[in-house]
């Protein structure tokens, strides 16, 4: 597990499993996984939604709290997932890039925007929040 002492780590919900240059995900609860990104290096490690945290709910927050996250960056969540990203202490960003590197090179760059209120349950369109 890529857990580096001292290190804030980034999460991004992914498409896939491609590291630096995978796709992010239009929704961070229904993304096919996470990426763990430690952004001065770029190190990165897939989680898959189905890592265990000990809760029912599809994205493994306390595990990815565990392996050092402090910011996820996202396009859409639902409410329940960011007050669950709150609850641990996680800062919740949005970001606009298809791909983790160009998130990253937001990061890098100081852009931080707070993911906005119409962000929230964008992109459920198979289910009610």
């Amino acid at each position: 597990m890529l857990i580096i002492q001292g290190v804030d780590m980034i999460v991004y919900p992914v498409n896939e499993d491609a590291g630096l240059g995978s796709q992010i995900s239009d929704h961070f609860g229904r993304s096919f996984g996470f990426m763990l990104v430690e952004p001065a290096s770029g190190t990165c490690r897939f989680i898959a939604p189905g890592t265990s945290d000990g809760s029912h709910h599809c994205a493994p927050l306390a595990t990815l709290k565990t392996a050092g996250a402090t910011e996820v960056y996202c396009k859409h969540m639902s409410p329940f997932a960011l007050r669950r990203c709150f609850e641990l202490g996680l800062l919740v960003y949005e970001t606009t890039a298809d791909r983790v590197d160009e998130a990253l090179q937001e990061h890098r760059a100081g852009l931080r925007v707070d993911l906005p209120d119409e962000a929230l349950c964008a992109g459920h369109e198979h289910h009610d929040c």
